[in-house]
């Protein structure tokens, strides 16, 4: 029969030393150590010493978590030929599973495989990269822009002579938008488009010792973990790909995990649209001389400054002398599962006693 199914993230190929001497059987399956007097038990069957006591804590910090307590060994009926284990199997749904204390895994499996949210973290676009750097100045011959003298283009810090205008008392400028993006879609720096994270709807791992307890196990039976961290874990048998439990075997359980999780996902490109809003912080300086020195500042309010009047005299030239900025963002392009999915392949077949 065919169950869940789950991956091997560890070589699945390397035998697990299950078939452990274990101490004395003690007539339940558990396993017990006696002192050289032969009296009574005085630890459980890990085969180990007991753990060292924790240092003394300081005064005032709160006491440390007690240790762990070692896993324990218990005879059971050995794997056939070709079989890995006995080990310890936990599995657990939408979590991650971890190992009890003197554990460790052989097996790392999953199922029901799934990206995290749409497959793709959504785009969006930074503050447009480039300051205002065009636009034009008004030049008016009274203090109120409106007897007008002349209309130059502005460049940047490029000065600019009005000519034949020199009794001007007042000014309006306009920087234009566009010239914040001179790259269009390169307006605004685009982020965004990554695969979110892939994973298993539940998860799986075998556990074995990491050190082999002593003693011995009756020759017909071999050392099993057990542990308290998992007091529900069953014990089982491992084999690489999809095959029946062993005939006749008290290992009899089967359940299935994927060995591989295979993500083919392909998020789309994120891209700006061309930014949006107005100049808006910048400087544009009237100058008293035609060739840009000596001058008044006249500052922008929005795309378009308010009329700014200035003291009564000639005033023949003018520039950019602080860019604006654009105060308006980028709408995100692009993004999207473009293709691909996340899926798995490969079989491990667990078996496990009932």
């Amino acid at each position: 029969m065919r169950g869940q199914r789950a991956v091997f993230l560890g070589a699945f190929g390397v035998a697990v030393a299950t078939a452990l001497a274990c101490n004395a059987l003690n007539g339940s399956g558990d396993l017990t150590i006696e002192d050289e007097a032969g009296t009574a038990p005085t630890d459980t069957a890990t085969g180990t010493l007991p753990p060292a006591l924790p240092p003394p804590t300081p005064p005032g910090e709160p006491p440390p978590d007690p240790p762990a307590p070692p896993p324990t060994c218990t005879c059971v009926e050995p794997p056939p030929k070709d079989w890995q284990g006995p080990v310890l199997f936990l599995e657990k749904t939408g979590a991650v599973v971890s190992c009890p204390t003197g554990l460790v895994s052989i097996l790392d499996g999953g199922a029901n495989p799934s990206a995290a949210g749409t497959g793709c973290t959504p785009c969006t676009c930074g503050s447009a990269l480039n300051p205002c750097v065009t636009g034009t100045i008004d030049i008016f011959t009274d203090n109120n822009c409106t007897a007008s003298c002349k209309s130059k283009a502005l460049q940047g810090p490029t000065c600019v002579s009005y000519g034949n205008c020199q009794a001007t008392e007042s000014a309006s400028v306009a920087l234009d938008p566009s010239s914040a993006a001179p790259g269009g879609l390169q307006g605004c720096p685009a982020d965004g488009g990554a695969k979110t994270a892939a994973g298993w709807g539940s998860v799986a791992a075998a556990c074995a010792f990491v050190t082999t307890p002593s003693g011995n196990c009756p020759e017909t039976t071999t050392c099993a973990p057990k542990s308290a961290g998992a007091p529900t874990a069953k014990t089982c048998i491992v084999h690489d790909g999809d095959v029946a439990c062993p005939a006749g075997s008290a290992y009899a359980k089967q359940v299935q995990y994927d060995t591989q999780l295979v993500d083919t996902r392909v998020c789309g490109a994120c891209q700006c649209a061309a930014p949006q809003g107005a100049c808006v912080g910048g400087v544009v300086t009237v100058y008293s001389s035609n060739t840009c020195t000596n001058g008044t500042e006249v500052e922008t309010v929005g795309s378009v400054s308010s009329c700014k009047g200035y003291a009564t005299g000639p005033a023949g030239s003018a520039k950019i002398t602080t860019p604006a900025t654009l105060d308006g963002g980028c709408a995100p392009q692009g993004g999207g599962l473009a293709g691909g999915a996340v899926s798995s392949s490969g079989t491990a077949t667990i078996c496990c006693m009932p």
